[in-house]
């Protein structure tokens, strides 16, 4: 911890203090306000490499999105509709602590949807489910049904 300084460790103290001295009625926002701080100061530590794993003890647990969980050590680059099924190596061993879709699911823009609703990869094109593409110089369209191209002339 020391590796932080005295001068960010002094910051965190004080803003611990004033959580912990607030008065207030409403036990759940106390909480949530003490899980912000220890979040703070636990990035911190993972920024210059120390790893905190903190939640459980705290049980400062993380509210994810639908069909997320929040998980330790995932992977900086994310499994994603567009690339859930390519061999790309992601160029980077770092992780971190966040909310990541459960298993089963990929991301797709800001929400986790089963692999089977991704859409379509056509030629490193991504196609969302319904979107459609113009080939062969206007004579034939594809629409992307759920992660298959339905074609049409």
């Amino acid at each position: 911890m020391l590796q932080l300084g005295r001068e960010n460790l002094l910051k965190y103290y004080t803003m611990c203090n004033t959580v912990m001295c607030r008065e207030t009625g409403d036990m759940e926002q106390w909480k949530n306000d003490a899980c912000d701080v220890i979040d703070a100061l636990a990035h911190e530590c993972e920024i210059i490499g120390i790893k905190v794993s903190w939640r459980e003890v705290t049980k400062c647990y993380k509210k994810c999105p639908e069909n997320m969980t929040f998980k330790h050590n995932v992977s900086l680059c994310r499994i994603t509709c567009d690339n859930y099924n390519t061999k790309i190596k992601c160029p980077t061993d770092e992780t971190e602590s966040r909310c990541d879709c459960r298993d089963g699911y990929v991301l797709s823009k800001e929400t986790c949807v089963p692999v089977q609703e991704c859409g379509c990869i056509y030629q490193d094109y991504f196609l969302e489910v319904g979107q459609t593409v113009t080939l062969f110089g206007c004579h034939m369209m594809a629409v992307c049904v759920r992660d298959k191209f339905g074609w049409s002339n």
